[in-house]
């Protein structure tokens, strides 16, 4: 603290010279000396670095800032400002009149502790979302050493420790932006070979010093090929809808085939390795195993295997005609379009027309018939290319109904002159079926059939 000023006859007591003063601790300065006689004043304190000068009652003499001295303690008979101080310096002694006091007192010296910066602490973790050329690597900056820090991570198919040009690749993180506070970190890193070891570290960096994580260490997973095949060749086509080959292990791939020739249909799929989600289905998936492999469509020629042949029996009359509809169908019993087919007759009758040789879009063929004579047909269609498979149908040809009986009623009755009777006369067929259009000879006194007989 500064000093306490003197004790002189007509002048303030004498202070101490100005300082500088600097750092953190505050102190106060000293009390001023008394005063000598009637005409002096006491010397005013000494000044800390903010506190200002008392008198020698321990009073604040005077009205300077806290940056400087304080003023000189008052005399008995007039008062008279210190000197000031330079910064910190104590206060100038008191004065009569207008005389001026001594130089102050020099002031404390104001000291500064600063903080020292020492390195951060990084840690590392467990890489995550492995993939066959892809990872992510992970850490936490724990402690900043009083600045933040700069993280850079490395990482190589071997363990180059806490040397960083032993490691092949580094970057700085992902995230967050560097430097960075206490937090953690990752690292996207891309263009990682399939099945194969590799090692990463991380380093932390201030102006205090550099601190290492601990090196770690995973392995990327392997993938293998996927090759799409068709057979027989050129009967279809087989594709990867996924598009990604190669795969890793476990991957579900979408597949998908489809018929690129005219009579093949799709089977089944068929691999030495691997889970088909539905072996039969055309669109499915199929889920990779842990080895190249070759994923087959199965395809089979389609077969006519089924002719139906309709209506399989009739009746008509002579000089009329008959139509008959032959299908086709395949070994899946869908229809069959665009197959020849070759139709015959037998017994009575002939084509009317010619009978349609090739299955139209409904996998159907007709053919008309007619007989001019009564008797049976007998019609067979039968696929051209395999006439095992075929279908008959018959057609019976008749006269049509002819007139078998007339039945007359009443057959007796009486009745006077010149009144009226009634008679009825029905007529029925061979199949004893009433007839219509038939009519009576009412010239001849007779009721007949108009058809020749009587």
């Amino acid at each position: 603290m500064g000093g306490s000023g003197g004790l002189t006859v007509g002048g303030g007591g004498a202070g101490g010279n100005a300082a500088a003063c600097y750092g953190d601790t505050v102190y106060r300065g000293g009390n001023g000396g008394a005063s000598g006689t009637s005409n002096s004043g006491g010397g005013g304190g000494g000044a800390g670095s903010t506190g200002q000068g008392k008198d020698a009652n321990g009073d604040i003499a005077g009205g300077n800032t806290t940056e400087y001295g304080g003023a000189g303690g008052a005399g008995l008979s007039g008062s008279g400002p210190g000197n000031v101080g330079l910064n910190c310096g104590g206060g100038g002694g008191g004065a009569r009149g207008s005389q001026v006091g001594g130089a102050g007192a020099q002031g404390l010296i104001r000291i500064t502790y600063t903080a020292a910066i020492s390195a951060p602490t990084v840690t590392t973790s467990a890489a995550s979302s492995i993939g066959a050329t892809t990872a992510t690597l992970n850490g936490d900056v724990t402690a900043t050493g009083g600045e933040n820090a700069t993280v850079t991570v490395y990482w190589g198919t071997s363990d180059g420790g806490t040397t960083p040009g032993s490691w092949a690749n580094n970057g700085t993180p992902t995230s967050p932006s560097q430097p960075q506070g206490v937090a953690s970190f990752y690292k996207d890193v891309s263009g990682l070979s399939p099945g194969t070891p590799y090692y990463f570290n991380a380093k932390a960096t201030n102006t205090g010093g550099t601190g290492w994580g601990t090196s770690r260490n995973f392995t990327t997973p392997a993938v293998y090929n996927l090759t799409m095949t068709e057979a027989p060749g050129g009967s279809g086509t087989a594709t990867d809808l996924t598009n990604a080959s190669p795969y890793t292990a476990g991957t579900v791939v979408n597949i998908t085939a489809a018929a690129a020739a005219a009579g093949y249909k799709f089977a089944n799929w068929t691999a030495p390795a691997g889970v088909f989600g539905n072996a039969i289905a055309a669109a499915t998936n199929f889920t990779m195993p842990s080895q190249n492999v070759t994923v087959t469509a199965n395809f089979e020629p389609v077969v006519a295997t089924a002719l139906e042949l309709l209506p399989e029996s009739d009746s008509n009359p002579v000089n009329t005609t008959h139509d008959l509809t032959a299908t086709v169908r395949d070994q899946f019993n869908n229809v069959m379009t665009g197959v020849a087919v070759t139709w015959n007759i037998t017994g009575v009758g002939s084509f009317s027309g010619t009978p349609e040789g090739t299955t139209d879009g409904s996998g159907e063929a007709d053919a008309v018939i007619t007989s001019s004579v009564p008797g049976t047909s007998t019609v067979r269609c039968e696929v051209t290319s395999n006439s095992s498979v075929y279908d008959t149908a018959t057609k019976d040809w008749t006269y049509g109904a002819e007139a078998a009986t007339l039945d007359l009623s009443p057959k007796t009755g009486s009745n006077p002159v010149n009144t009226t009777h009634d008679l009825t006369a029905t007529v029925r067929d061979q199949f004893n079926n009433v007839m219509t259009g038939s009519g009576c000879d009412l010239e001849h006194n007779r009721c007949g059939l108009l058809l020749g007989h009587s």
